[in-house]
């Protein structure tokens, strides 16, 4: 059961690093590299899986304390996850208020 719990927490951890980079990185390295030039076609990340995937492996490792943590902060950093999902929410209604 250990094992299928480390398999859930490394492709959460994986599908995380993807949202990452298809949503934030890959335009900052397109700007920074190519100056801009270079066209961008927008890709979507895997919105909700790595997620869930990570949260799984958290309910397999609990005895674990290093699985916590880490899940913990792969969910923080998931661009496609629901915790970035409410703050672009919240950010764009209060851009709407003003």
């Amino acid at each position: 059961m250990d094992i299928l719990g480390y398999v859930f927490l490394a492709v959460g951890a994986v599908i995380s690093a993807f949202n990452v980079y298809t949503l934030n990185l890959r335009y900052l390295i397109n700007k920074i590299i190519f100056k801009g030039k270079k066209e961008q076609k927008w890709v979507s990340g895997i919105p909700l899986i790595g997620t869930i995937f990570l949260i799984v492996s958290i309910m397999m490792l609990r005895h674990i304390p290093w699985v916590l943590f880490t899940a913990v902060g792969f969910i923080a950093v998931d661009a496609g996850g629901p915790l970035w999902y409410l703050i672009k929410i919240i950010k764009k209604e209060s851009s709407e208020d003003i």
